[in-house]
């Protein structure tokens, strides 16, 4: 089946005047004349186009995609996929997973003996010990340990080769970060200001992205106080308490931060005034 089904219409190009099948899905033109129509570079995918809009300089289909916040990602950035608003890369992800729906189905592993998705369709392998059998056990480079090989051409470890990319994940996720609470974005460049970054780790950049992701859902008022920072402090469930101790750490942290600065009494003093004020 033609993937251009438009091409078997027969038109009559409003430009010659001559009869030929069409060669565009939403115009009456002859190759010839489309041909000879100016090209000009689309700003955003650069690629020379017809019709780019003067006002926006954009080709029709780059214009058909509007620039958001990706749902996934959190990143502004063209929209492909308008129904669940998600970007190129995370439509990608999103179409693969769809494509792996068949292996999202628990079964025996082969291997280990746990019950696990499996990593292929023909054989029941668990996603560990698939990765051990095809990359194999050795010393990792970064903390000498004898470790399941991640990437076997810097000979990291899972965790290593997390921390190897959190500095530059880091920055990257800092450069880009917004949110709609002005007083906010003051809290988190202040935040970011205490980073070591020859000591940043995967911990740290889960931390910042736990933190940012609070700082763009809830509004922090300002002043910020440390009754206010108590009242923001996300509960603590029995289980999946990792994030929400992380955004606790930052908050206190910004509250010695503005403590050191003169900008908020310390912790300490407030703790000692409280009991003499209860009755």
């Amino acid at each position: 089946m033609s993937s251009r089904p438009y091409q078997s219409r027969w038109i009559t190009c409003k430009v010659c005047g001559h009869g030929c099948r069409a060669v565009q899905k939403d115009r009456d033109i002859c190759r010839a004349c489309l041909r000879k129509e100016p090209s000009t570079c689309c700003r955003r995918c650069g690629l020379m186009r017809h019709r780019v809009a003067e006002e926006t300089g954009l080709c029709p289909r780059c214009a058909a995609r509007p620039e958001a916040v990706c749902a996934r990602c959190l990143r502004t950035s063209v929209i492909y996929n308008q129904e669940k608003q998600l970007c190129r890369v995370c439509n990608k992800f999103e179409r693969q997973r769809v494509r792996n729906k068949d292996k999202q189905i628990k079964v025996k592993c082969s291997v280990c003996g746990e019950m696990r998705y499996s990593q292929l369709l023909g054989r029941a392998i668990c996603p560990a010990c698939w990765t051990a059998e095809r990359n194999g056990r050795g010393i990792c480079s970064a903390c000498n340990k004898l470790k399941v090989i991640w990437v076997k051409t810097e000979q990291l470890c899972k965790q290593c080769y997390k921390d190897h990319l959190a500095p530059n994940s880091l920055r990257r996720y800092v450069a880009e970060f917004t949110t709609p609470y002005p007083y906010n974005k003051v809290l988190f460049d202040l935040l970011v200001t205490t980073i070591d970054w020859q000591s940043v780790d995967n911990t740290t950049y889960q931390q910042f992205r736990s933190f940012g992701r609070f700082l763009q859902q809830q509004q922090l008022k300002e002043p910020l106080t440390w009754e206010t920072i108590e009242e923001a402090f996300p509960a603590l469930g029995p289980t999946n308490r990792t994030f929400p101790q992380l955004i606790r750490s930052c908050l206190l942290e910004l509250g010695h931060l503005l403590a050191a600065r003169g900008e908020l009494e310390s912790r300490e003093a407030l703790c000692a005034v409280a009991p003499q004020e209860s009755p």
